[in-house]
């Protein structure tokens, strides 16, 4: 690209032949034709057309070029010093013509670099149109494969509530045992406490402290010792000393209430033996109802675990289906996304075109802006051809 800031390269881009009849505002030029009644034809005055044509394209630079402080600084010195013939341009004003040659310079310079840029942007339409359809494809993969994932986590949901039911039916069934472990030691408890007591009543009764609490305890007494099967005729004996009032009891008696107190304390002996041995079942069922509820809270865990899971699985394939919509309105736009890249580039070269033919060729004329030279042959072949107009005019009245 010829770069119209080099002297080398102006004569090629910007040819000035012809120009030599551009005249300082304070010359007149011959340019009124009397056409039948007088009506006068002005001509376009080719000194105000490139000053006019330099103003504006200062004043329609890209900000990057000049800031809006330099563009209205330099359009309002235009017509001073480009307007005055170059050999009679003040000091300063040669130095706003270099001014404005930096300036145009620098306009063609960003814009031949936006032009550049969007030829890259150009060259690049036809491979995105297959990046964009690859793109559509990995957003697509990208779907099947969250979709996958979805169907896992349900999947893992599923086995995470199968596994959480059979942990609570564990449970169930543990707590079960325990009370079936749990009921006959209840029993046995209280058989102790009642044997417990009858062998307090007997020893009152023994030591002649009876009162209406031991009555009742030696009541009893007779009733834990039928049911836990003490011996009948001993118990019957035991009945008939309970009735004696102490003071009519005798040996025999004495020998009884012994037998009593010997068969309740074997017997609280042999409730505590059971109770014992039946502590260790005890423990072990509670050990197994402790661990039945690790599991199931640990099962219940696993489940908000699994839950979790599916929910940032499902987001996940709700996000890629996006990400295909997104693709898929992208890939379908490339066609009109090209004709604007495609628009716009045309429309830059256009511009950068138009600076170089016009307002950069104005720029030239004027900077080296010289007097108009006379022409006789011109103007007489002028004058010649008006006053044959006028002669056929007058003809034409008569």
């Amino acid at each position: 690209t010829l770069n119209p800031g080099t002297s080398a390269h102006r004569s090629q881009l910007f040819p000035v032949a012809g120009l030599a009849s551009i005249r300082s505002p304070s010359m007149k030029r011959a340019s009124m034709a009397r056409v039948g009644g007088g009506v006068k034809k002005t001509r376009t005055d080719p000194l105000r057309c490139h000053l006019d044509e330099l103003a504006g394209a200062i004043v329609g630079a890209p900000e990057e070029a000049l800031p809006a402080s330099a563009r209205a600084m330099l359009s309002a010195l235009v017509d001073g010093a480009c307007g005055t013939l170059a050999g009679e341009r003040h000091e300063y004003q040669v130095r706003v013509v270099e001014m404005l040659e930096e300036a145009m310079q620098r306009i063609d310079s960003q814009k031949q670099k936006a032009v550049e840029c969007a030829k890259v942007r150009v060259d690049a339409v036809s491979s995105g149109k297959q990046a964009r359809l690859e793109a559509l494809d990995a957003a697509r993969v990208r779907l099947a494969d969250a979709d996958s994932t979805v169907a896992q986590m349900r999947v893992a949901v599923g086995a995470a509530k199968a596994d959480l039911a059979g942990k609570n039916e564990d449970l169930k069934a543990q707590k079960k045992a325990q009370d079936a472990a749990e009921e006959p030691l209840r029993g046995t408890a209280k058989d102790i406490d009642s044997v417990r007591g009858a062998l307090e009543a007997v020893r009152g009764l023994q030591a002649g402290s009876e009162s209406d609490a031991g009555t009742a305890q030696l009541k009893a007494a007779m009733d834990t010792g039928r049911r836990l099967s003490i011996d009948d005729s001993l118990m019957e004996s035991f009945a008939h000393v309970v009735k004696k009032e102490p003071s009519a009891r005798g040996g025999f008696d004495t020998i009884v209430l012994q037998n009593i107190e010997d068969a309740l304390a074997k017997l609280s002996g042999d409730l505590e033996s059971t109770m014992a041995s039946g502590e260790a079942l005890r423990t072990e069922r509670a050990t197994a109802v402790a661990a039945a509820q690790a599991a199931k809270s640990e099962a219940e865990a696993a489940v908000a675990s699994a839950r979790e899971a599916l929910r940032a699985a499902e987001q996940g394939a709700k996000s890629c289906a996006a990400e295909v919509k997104a693709a898929q309105r992208h890939a379908g736009r490339w066609l009109s996304d090209a004709k604007v890249v495609m628009d716009t580039y045309d429309e830059l070269v256009r511009d950068l075109s138009c600076l170089r033919t016009d307002a950069m060729a104005s720029f030239m004329a004027l900077k080296t802006l010289a007097p108009e030279k006379p022409n006789c042959v011109e103007e007489a072949s002028q004058e010649g051809v008006t006053g044959e107009g006028e002669a056929q005019a007058v003809a034409a009245a008569e």
